[in-house]
This record gives structure tokens, C-alpha cells and sequence, in this order.
């Protein structure tokens, strides 16, 4: 159940954060990001979108401008962290495939 809740978690990141690029970013960032997305989510079925979100590296960019702010900086440490251990748990207990 986790796979498919992270897997659409990570789907609607990367398809905010393309959008955001439009907006935010120069042009051939916006086209990389919209190229990748479309990339990984036109297979048969969606999985293992969280490995793939890692390539759009542009989304690193939006991050660092919305971690400029204090409250948000603080906001993403916390994301982060949460998962780094809910995913580090998981991978102790063994369901370190799917």
C-alpha cells in the first residue's frame, strides 16, 4: 500500500513542480521537466516515480527558492526527514523491494 501512496505522492510533486517551472525557471528547465514527466508517466503502469523524480533536477532548483523563506525551509527539513526514516525503517524490516 505504501508503494502505491508514494508513487502518486511523487507523480503529483513532479507534476506541480513541472507546471512550476513554467513559471519560475528558464524555458529549457520548464522542457526538461515536462520531457521527464512525460517520460516516466506514460508507461502501462506507474511505478518507482519517487527514482525517477530524483532526474528532474530542476525540481532541486524550486526547492532552494522556496526554502529562501524560513517557515518553508523549515517545512522541507521536516518532509525529509520524516521520509528518511519511514523509508529507512522499511528497508530495515526488509521491504526494500516494492
Amino acid at each position: 500500500m505504501i508503494t502505491g501512496t508514494r508513487d502518486l505522492l511523487f507523480w503529483i510533486l513532479g507534476f506541480a513542480a513541472t507546471i512550476w517551472s513554467f513559471i519560475k525557471l528558464r524555458p529549457s528547465y520548464a522542457v526538461w521537466m515536462i520531457g521527464n514527466w512525460l517520460l516516466f508517466t506514460s508507461t502501462t503502469f506507474i511505478i518507482g516515480v519517487a527514482r525517477f523524480t530524483v532526474i528532474m533536477f530542476p525540481l532541486f532548483i524550486l526547492f532552494s527558492l522556496i526554502a529562501s523563506r524560513r517557515s518553508w525551509h523549515r517545512i522541507i527539513t521536516v518532509w525529509s526527514l520524516l521520509f528518511l526514516a519511514l523509508f529507512t525503517g522499511l528497508y530495515v524490516e526488509g521491504h526494500w523491494v516494492f
